[in-house]
């Protein structure tokens, strides 16, 4: 997990306080797509597809450990977060030398058990049965 500013990002209304979990990460010549499956089974799977993406992230839940910004604490179950000042986005920006296009933003996926950080444009949502 990075240090930065999350901030609540509820692309899926449906899926608000539903407790989700990490299925797959995908990424080959269709971009990154990450699927999360709510613990209610009856309920659709969320896909974000990114077409293009600058970096992304996978951690295990049990290795976030760092602090994320000074007094703040994030509201679980929740897993949708966009990040402001990321750390993240700092490093990759400074190793591209600056080459990076403008409009970058830092995505953050925190499920009951895994952390996917993506560093993309917006992505498409899809829901799956």
């Amino acid at each position: 997990m990075w240090s930065g500013i999350y901030k609540r990002w509820n692309p899926i209304p449906s899926l608000e306080g539903e407790r989700l979990y990490l299925e797959a990460v995908h990424d080959d010549w269709e971009g990154i797509r990450v699927w999360l499956r709510p613990e209610d089974r009856t309920k659709p799977m969320a896909i974000f597809k990114f077409k293009t993406v600058e970096a992304y992230y996978a951690s295990n839940e049990s290795n976030r450990i760092c602090q994320i910004s000074p007094k703040q604490t994030l509201d679980f179950p929740h897993a949708f977060w966009l990040v402001d000042n990321s750390e993240f986005l700092a490093i990759v920006s400074k190793q591209s030398c600056g080459t990076m296009r403008e409009g970058l933003s830092h995505f953050s996926f925190l499920s009951c058990e895994d952390c996917i950080d993506v560093l993309a444009w917006e992505p498409e949502v899809v829901f799956e049965t």
